[in-house]
């Protein structure tokens, strides 16, 4: 059977815990990454925690791969603000194959122009292999949240790789964490300016 890792990054809303603890019931192994509120409220999910300061999100998603257990041969980041019934995993384990990102949404951008396709970052998919090929998450470029999953994708379908879009039954509360942390906001335009400089560098 393929097993599964799902990588959370996590900061306070500890009343997400319920939900987030059923959807991800069926993971072979659990890793978040805590950037804010107290670690005790984790016990006895038989999660890993890890995480000794804030970071943002795809530092967040980068620091928590460390941790990735050897046997793992799917992983998935996941946002906290999920509802679903656990057997979704199961049909990560059937769909996800080598040479894609895999997500329960794809979203498109169109910057210059241009229209960017890509899978939405609350719940990314793919193989342990792929993600080597593809790279992690641009933490250096994308410190803040936003637009570090466009990137992502871009990156991928200029390698090769595809976006699948994969219909899990998993619903996705959207913008719990970013609503309450100072400053998340500012990320959306001056990480839209980032994208924007590799878009007019492309079709240059």
């Amino acid at each position: 059977m393929t097993r599964v890792a799902l990588i959370t990054p996590w900061i306070d809303h500890t009343e997400l815990l319920p939900a987030y603890a059923h959807a991800v019931s069926g993971a072979d192994q659990v890793i978040v990454v805590l950037n804010g509120g107290d670690p005790h409220n984790f016990a006895g999910f038989g999660w890993y925690v890890v995480g000794d300061r804030p970071r943002g999100f795809a530092e967040s998603n980068n620091y928590g791969a460390q941790f990735l257990l050897p046997d793992i041969e799917v992983v998935v980041y996941l946002n906290n603000d999920v509802v679903g019934e656990p057997d979704w995993i199961e049909r990560v384990r059937e769909d996800v194959e080598r040479g894609a990102l895999y997500g329960p949404s794809i979203g498109t951008q169109t910057l210059r122009g241009v229209p960017i396709p890509y899978v939405e970052g609350w719940c990314v998919a793919a193989t342990r292999q792929t993600w080597e090929e593809i790279g992690p998450w641009d933490a250096e470029r994308f410190p803040l949240p936003y637009w570090e999953d466009v990137d992502l994708s871009l990156r991928a379908v200029r390698s090769g790789f595809g976006l699948r879009r994969a219909p899990w039954p998993l619903h996705h509360l959207g913008g719990v964490s970013t609503s309450t942390t100072p400053g998340a906001w500012d990320g959306f335009e001056v990480q839209r300016a980032v994208i924007e400089a590799d878009i007019k560098e492309i079709v240059a």
